[in-house]
């Protein structure tokens, strides 16, 4: 018996294993998948709420503003909750639901172009920069929301970089190759 016979009857064999359970699946009610959006072309970085029940999601349809929708499960209702120009995902929630953290690329001295750290508190509808010409991304907070850890471009190094949620202005590198934070 040659390694072809014996690959073709092994796929074979394979194949029935796959249908047959396609078949089972199908019998006993199968998962159905639930399209929330249907516009695009860029709908990205969705994000569960704490409790949920809600996710938030960025969306750039090239015919209105991009902007950050929030999705409510139970209604099926999407609420834009702000436009926002040069997104940076992805999202990160606070651990109470109450607002949300990004980054965006913003101009410094109208030349370099840097993403920067924000908050967007939901209800209160603020925007607070977090960062400032730091070349920050990828935002995320401890389950306590004690503790803020980001990405940061230095001088060509990404590092992660851990800050006092409550003191954003101390950052201190977790991890680098450079001498000195």
């Amino acid at each position: 018996e040659t390694f072809v016979d014996t690959w073709y009857q092994w796929t074979a064999k394979e194949n029935a294993k796959a249908q047959a359970t396609r078949v089972i699946v199908n019998i006993t009610n199968p998962t159905r998948l639930q399209t929330i959006t249907k516009q695009g072309p860029l709908t990205r970085y969705p994000r569960l709420h704490p409790q949920g029940e809600q996710l938030v999601y960025f969306q750039n349809d090239f015919r209105t503003h991009p902007a950050l929708y929030l999705f409510d499960g139970i209604t099926k209702q999407h609420k834009k909750l702000m436009e926002v120009d040069s997104f940076r995902g992805p999202i990160a929630w606070t651990p109470n639901g109450e607002a949300l953290l990004f980054s965006r690329s913003t101009f410094h001295q109208n030349v370099y172009q840097y993403n920067d750290l924000y908050l967007w508190h939901i209800k209160q509808k603020q925007l607070i920069r977090l960062t400032q010409a730091e070349r920050a991304s990828d935002p995320n907070l401890s389950p306590q929301g004690k503790v803020l850890v980001y990405v940061r471009n230095r001088d060509g190094t990404m590092e992660l970089v851990l800050r006092s949620y409550k003191q954003v202005n101390t950052p201190e590198p977790f991890t680098s190759h450079r001498k000195t934070p």
